[in-house]
């Protein structure tokens, strides 16, 4: 049944413009005038509009959910219900908000009614007692997958799988505050970037063998000595590298006058990095519509990204089971992320300001398979660019 516009008293009719409507799933009405039609809020002619009725028994069930009526508490927030549908469907148009608003209400309802008759409303507030009470509840899932991984379904998690797609597009359709349309995770080293690996050395002797080789000394080890590491599980060789020489050093967590070798290394092409530092600062994500069914899992994902590099680079005590979660979420960033990436970076636990990079290894169809092989990257070293360093 196709609902009647609404009557703005002057014999005239009134629609809302689907360009007059900020909210994304509002947006997604299909227009209901057979003809063109002026729109209230602008006076465009259109044909994607809708009437005010439309629109309120749509936002109807949804506003009690991020809303609640006003307790008196706090003065200066209360708002009526045409504030509540502006800020709701993101439209500044009073008129149409207040026609939207008397849609709603019905004169036949109580006065304890959500919708009744000059009842004031406030933002719903959050059940959360502080920040760190937010934080907790927040990365609350991603313990969770975690917990899940590691001691109940480690190989076919689709929890884990459908969790994991959900954070992943959420960070790559984030975008830099200061750089619209440039996504904020997404980073390039290029082709020439210098990056740094380190060895401790026992002896003189052992010094010569590393300078003497340093692709294969100072290099990402054979997939057989592979180690479990925060980004990549034993049996997979992945590349960890550091910005700068000082970071790598402490990476290898040397003592007091150990020797430390360090080889410089040159990428031979641009690199494209998954980068965790970037969700360590505000991101500028697309509204959510307040009447999405996932509206909430996805607004606690964003949110999960501000604390998700603390939980990516802090101090692990248990490696075998404690880096489970990262390696799961590297791997998928490797495997299944919409973009090619080349690997990722995180800031340095060992040395504060410090960045490091988990370089994923080139996909070689004709590289031997056998455990015994070492991984490729689109990296150079030379003899010349090794260099001897004393722990402090």
């Amino acid at each position: 049944m196709e609902l009647a516009p609404f009557d703005t008293g002057n014999g005239n009719t009134m629609f809302i413009c689907l360009e007059c409507i900020g909210d994304p799933m509002l947006k997604g009405f299909k227009s209901l005038p057979k003809s063109e039609i002026t729109c209230t809020a602008c006076n465009s002619s259109t044909r994607r509009a809708v009437p005010p009725a439309r629109i309120a028994r749509f936002i109807r069930k949804h506003l009690p959910t991020h809303f609640s009526v006003d307790d008196g508490l706090y003065d200066g927030y209360e708002m009526s219900l045409a504030e509540v549908v502006s800020r709701a469907i993101r439209c500044n148009n009073s008129v149409v908000c207040e026609a939207i608003a008397q849609k709603m209400v019905s004169s036949r309802v109580h006065e304890d009614d959500f919708y009744w008759q000059g009842q004031v409303y406030c933002v719903k507030r959050s059940p959360f007692d502080d920040e760190e009470h937010e934080r907790w509840w927040i990365v609350g899932d991603w313990h969770d997958i975690a917990y899940e991984l590691s001691h109940e379904r480690r190989f076919f998690s689709d929890k884990a799988r459908k969790f994991f797609e959900s954070l992943l597009h959420e960070a790559l359709s984030a975008e830099r505050p200061c750089s619209p349309g440039t996504p904020a995770v997404i980073k390039t080293l290029l082709s020439g970037t210098k990056l740094y690996r380190a060895r401790i050395a026992a002896n003189p002797t052992e010094v010569q063998h590393f300078k003497s080789n340093p692709l294969a000394e100072l290099g990402a080890p054979p997939l057989d000595r592979a180690k479990n590491n925060r980004m990549s599980a034993a049996g997979f060789s992945w590349m960890y590298v550091s910005q700068d020489t000082s970071t790598c050093v402490r990476e290898v967590l040397p003592n007091q006058g150990d020797t430390v070798v360090v080889g410089e290394f040159v990428s031979t092409r641009p690199l494209r990095i998954f980068d965790f530092n970037a969700l360590s600062h505000r991101l500028k994500h697309a509204p959510l519509s307040l009447f999405s069914p996932d509206y909430e899992q996805l607004s606690n994902h964003r949110q999960l990204l501000r604390y998700l590099h603390d939980e990516i680079a802090q101090p692990i005590e248990r490696p075998e089971t404690d880096y489970v979660m990262t390696q799961a979420f590297a791997e998928y960033i490797r495997c299944y992320a919409p973009h090619h990436f080349d690997g990722i970076s995180y800031r340095s636990v060992q040395h504060p300001g410090g960045i490091n990079y988990a370089l994923f290894a080139i996909d070689n169809a004709e590289r031997v398979r056998s455990p015994y092989s070492r991984p490729a990257f689109d990296l150079v070293i030379s003899s010349d660019s090794v260099t001897l360093h004393t722990a402090e």
